[in-house]
């Protein structure tokens, strides 16, 4: 089995096994060039679902703001006073998720957002609460459908990814 390099060393151009007197000379594709690099950009590696959690509750948000025909759109109309805010902040809270994470995960060390890194769990669980505050509203103005229960999944992910980023910031502080 063939390891991958940690970014920020040089991959092993040859390596001599233990039980195995040849040398071997062959690199692996993704320890050098255009692989190498958009890995180490990538890091940590689960950039892809805090970006996923953002850009999801940021277009349901959306479509329930701009689109008077959707479910969504009439059952925060049913919901009186409380709902419409709720979708408000929980669009600017998922807006500020995905500038974090492209900001801070994408553009890699050219462009950080210092402040949106350091309380990230915070913005995730932001969301994982609103998103969960949604699916409440649905329920209390109509009763259980199943419109909820992407919300709710969406809620599960962003609560992971909260917990992953707080477990990697503390264990990066040691």
């Amino acid at each position: 089995m063939r390891s991958l390099p940690v970014c920020g060393t040089a991959g092993p151009a040859s390596r001599i096994l233990p039980n195995d007197r040849r040398v071997r000379t062959t690199q692996h594709p993704a320890s050098s060039g255009f692989f190498y690099a958009w890995r180490c950009r990538m890091r940590p590696r689960y950039w892809m679902y805090r970006l996923y959690v953002a850009l999801s509750a940021g277009l349901s948000m959306l479509v329930v703001w701009i689109e008077p025909a959707s479910l969504g759109n009439q059952i925060i109309s049913k919901s009186g006073p409380i709902g419409w805010p709720c979708v408000a902040v929980l669009g600017a809270v998922s807006f500020v998720a995905v500038i974090d994470a492209v900001l801070n995960d994408m553009f890699g060390l050219a462009v950080r957002w210092k402040r949106a890194l350091r309380w990230r769990h915070w913005v995730f669980m932001a969301l994982a609460i609103g998103l969960a505050s949604v699916s409440y509203v649905c329920v209390m103005a109509v009763g259980y459908t199943p419109l909820v229960l992407p919300f709710l999944l969406d809620a599960t992910f962003a609560t992971l990814v909260a917990i992953t980023g707080l477990f990697h910031l503390y264990r990066s502080e040691q």
